[in-house]
């Protein structure tokens, strides 16, 4: 049992409380920011706070044994909802990517969840932490943006220009040379160490996109880098026969990339 406060110490209402590391409990702060996680069996736990407007600010480490545990404090602080849209307005994934290079190391930030925006090109992003990120939108059409941008409360609508961006193309094909359909190409950006999130069991970063029934793919909206591609079935990676490394200009166009699966 415990309570969850904010940054300045005001019980924080309406927050979930997680467990990591043994069971996974959950459970919400009333109005005083109280909360009881229960049925815990004995072990060492990491607790924190996300929901209502709030965001983690670290986590709590608690060791449970064969008695109640009592006094557990979690700290959470007001996360920054980010408003904008991109130009020219269109329809695009809009994502906020951590920026490791100016990231405190003491910092845990959050996955935040990508949303798309209409025609209209709006966006209005799920409360983060007030961080330095790089605002990223792939879209349809083929146009990419990224921009680097530090999230802080009551900033301004974001901007983000986006323009004709770089694609690979090709095809995924079994141990016979026979097409593989319905599986996801995915293209990691290579900088230094790659970096792969995983969320309830399946493979969620990098830019993906669904094969065809002749196994046929097109990755579009590609910005200036180097690519590791792989493909997932369901989420999962797929045992590859070829390794491709796909390096990309500025709106180069890359084809007959062939990605051969056990």
């Amino acid at each position: 049992r415990g309570v969850a406060t904010d940054e300045a110490g005001k019980p924080a209402a309406g927050v979930e409380i997680s467990t990591f590391g043994g069971d996974d409990v959950e459970a919400k702060t009333d109005a005083k920011g109280a909360f009881a996680l229960e049925g815990l069996a004995p072990g060492r736990y990491m607790v924190m706070g996300t929901g209502n407007g709030y965001v983690a600010a670290g986590a709590t480490s608690v060791e449970v044994a064969d008695k109640d545990v009592d006094g557990v404090h979690v700290t959470v602080r007001r996360g920054v909802r980010l408003k904008g849209h991109v130009e020219p307005r269109q329809v695009c994934d809009v994502r906020l990517d951590f920026d490791y290079k100016t990231l405190c190391p003491r910092e845990m930030p959050m996955l935040v969840t990508p949303v798309t925006t209409g025609p209209d090109g709006e966006f209005e992003l799920p409360p983060a932490s007030p961080l330095p990120y790089v605002l990223a939108a792939r879209c349809p059409s083929g146009d990419q943006g990224r921009e680097p941008i530090t999230l802080a409360a009551g900033m301004p609508d974001a901007v983000l220009h986006v323009a004709p961006g770089a694609s690979i193309a090709g095809r995924v094909v079994d141990g016979h040379g026979k097409p593989v359909a319905a599986v996801n190409v995915m293209a990691a950006p290579r900088s230094g160490a790659e970096r792969t999130v995983i969320v309830n069991g399946m493979v969620t970063s990098g830019a993906q996109v669904l094969t065809g029934a002749d196994g046929k793919f097109e990755l579009r909206g590609l910005s200036t880098a180097s690519y590791h591609l792989s493909v997932l079935d369901r989420g999962k990676p797929l045992p590859m026969k070829t390794d491709a490394v796909i390096a990309l200009g500025a709106t180069e166009h890359k084809t007959g990339v062939e990605l051969a699966v056990e």
